[in-house]
């Protein structure tokens, strides 16, 4: 019979081969295999710790050290971009700055004597209560005064307006609505004037009041 355990080898090369017993030594036989055993054990041990010690960190998937990964990550951010980065727009041409345009007229009193007595012109009754009304203090009316420098800041504002429907929607929604109240002869803030004429115009007005109405 062919034994195929060591272990099985190691008992029968201590047996007689005779078969007799007399001179078969178990407890040596015994001994002799479990120090065969032991110093196979001892070889593998050694061959498991050789390749654990020559094993490569890296082919094991062991994470990289934390410093590693933080200088590679200001290198990719220090790497340059795949996409091309512009500049901010910088206006080099007047079309790209807002255009600043000064007003025509200084305050409302230039405006009403050089545009609005010259330009608007409307049939006035010189009867009180009758009819349209104006007077041509109007600078003592505060509502008509009110009135008036709300036109002329639209006016100046529809002037410098790159569009040219600004001025055709300031006569419309701006000029037609005041003068309705402005020269109404029933309700108006001038409809009972002491004093009327029969056109419009503006009379001179006084230092004290045009310094205390300009100081505003």
């Amino acid at each position: 019979m062919i034994a195929t355990n060591p272990n099985q080898l190691a008992w029968d090369e201590g047996k007689p081969e005779n078969g007799g017993e007399e001179d078969f030594d178990a407890d040596a036989a015994l001994d002799e295999m479990w120090a065969s055993e032991a110093v196979e054990a001892e070889a593998e041990s050694d061959s498991d710790a050789d390749t654990v010690e020559d094993a490569d960190p890296e082919s094991e998937g062991e994470p990289e050290d934390e410093q590693d990964v933080t200088n590679d990550l200001v290198e990719d951010a220090d790497a340059e971009p795949d996409f091309t980065q512009y500049d901010e727009h910088e206006p080099d041409s007047e079309d790209d700055e807002e255009e600043t345009i000064e007003p025509r007229y200084a305050n409302v009193f230039e405006w009403v004597d050089c545009f609005f007595i010259k330009v608007i012109r409307r049939r006035i009754n010189p009867d009180a209560g009758k009819g349209l009304s104006w007077d041509q203090r109007w600078w003592m009316y505060p509502e008509v005064v009110g009135r008036l420098k709300a036109l002329h800041q639209a006016w100046e504002k529809a002037r410098a307006d790159k569009d040219p429907a600004a001025m055709s929607n300031w006569w419309i929604h701006h000029l037609d609505a005041h003068l309705r109240v402005i020269l109404d002869g029933d309700t108006g803030p001038m409809s009972h004037a002491p004093t009327m004429h029969p056109s419009m115009g503006s009379a001179a007005v006084p230092d004290a009041i045009l310094t205390a109405l300009l100081g505003e």
